[in-house]
């Protein structure tokens, strides 16, 4: 009876190991192997595009001169400058100067918005000092970010070609000249360096200022209407005059019009010595007058002469 249970236990522990190896070994209880990965999925990068370096070498260069780009990105897919076209990510490209911005776009598929970042071409010509190899008041374009080109006009002192409003500053041999603006100053090569005094003889004649006669500096005139008479003696080998009027508080309160950047009046290619005309109020005014030689040149101005209207 013993031997019997014995082998009944025996059995029961085989049938029990059997069934756990079959348990194990079932296909549906083994773990799921990971899903192959898709070697089609263009990769999405999580970082914004960032220019590292956009620049022009060199930064000063003559129109029509040849000048190599320089750049670098970073996270940036499409890489494109103007004029060029898609170029890689970082690199290189020589180019011919022209008269337009050149503009870097960095862009990518991460969602953020492209990034740019523009040289702006502005011609110069320099007054006091000029870059190494660079010959003195030579208009250049510079091509540079807005950092570089604030620290070139501190240290070489340049002035845009075409919005010189002072010819007296444009070079430091004549500080004491002061003109008023005569139109685009349009600059070109020259087979010497250019002065001031080369500028102001292209726009300035050399007849002298007129001498004004009524009414006099400092008129108090009391009649109505307000009708006035300019006149002035002639200037020698003057085709025509000039004359400018100018009033206070017409423009702005307390202010001359020329004070203002404004002209009240300004009345050109005058024939005769005198001029008539109706004031505008019981105020102060003043004038001057300036010769135009045959070259249509104009010359030197005047003094202002005041007068006041009292009714």
């Amino acid at each position: 009876m013993k031997t019997f249970f014995q082998n009944t236990l025996i059995l029961l522990i085989i049938l029990f190991l059997v069934s756990c190896k079959a348990v194990e070994l079932r296909p549906d209880t083994a773990p799921a192997s990971p899903p192959p990965s898709s070697s089609s999925s263009t990769p999405v990068s999580s970082s914004p595009p960032r220019i590292i370096a956009f620049e022009a070498n060199p930064s000063f260069v003559p129109e029509g001169s040849s000048l190599t780009l320089n750049w670098k990105t970073d996270n940036a897919s499409e890489v494109h400058i103007s004029g060029i076209g898609r170029v890689s990510p970082s690199g290189q490209q020589t180019i011919t100067s022209d008269k337009d911005n050149i503009i870097l776009t960095a862009s990518n598929n991460s969602g953020f918005p492209p990034v740019t970042k523009i040289l702006p071409r502005q011609m110069v010509v320099f007054s006091t000092k000029a870059p190494p190899g660079v010959p003195l008041n030579t208009p250049v374009y510079i091509l540079a970010d807005q950092n570089k080109l604030r620290n070139y006009k501190r240290t070489y002192q340049f002035k845009p070609v075409n919005r010189v409003s002072d010819f007296g500053r444009l070079h430091p041999a004549n500080p004491q000249i002061r003109t008023r603006p005569v139109g685009v100053v349009r600059v070109k090569p020259l087979p010497q360096a250019m002065t001031a005094t080369s500028v102001i003889h292209d726009h300035r004649s050399n007849l002298s200022a007129p001498q004004l006669l009524s009414p006099r500096n400092q008129s108090r005139i009391n009649h109505y209407p307000r009708n006035l008479t300019l006149r002035w003696k002639p200037v020698a080998n003057a085709r025509s005059y000039i004359v400018e009027i100018d009033c206070l508080n017409c423009c702005a309160r307390g202010k001359w019009c020329s004070e203002t950047g404004k002209t009240y009046k300004r009345i050109p290619s005058l024939s005769s010595t005198q001029y008539k005309f109706q004031f505008i109020g019981a105020q102060a005014g003043r004038w001057r007058v300036q010769a135009v030689d045959r070259n249509g040149k104009a010359g030197k101005q005047s003094q202002w002469y005041n007068f006041r209207f009292t009714r």
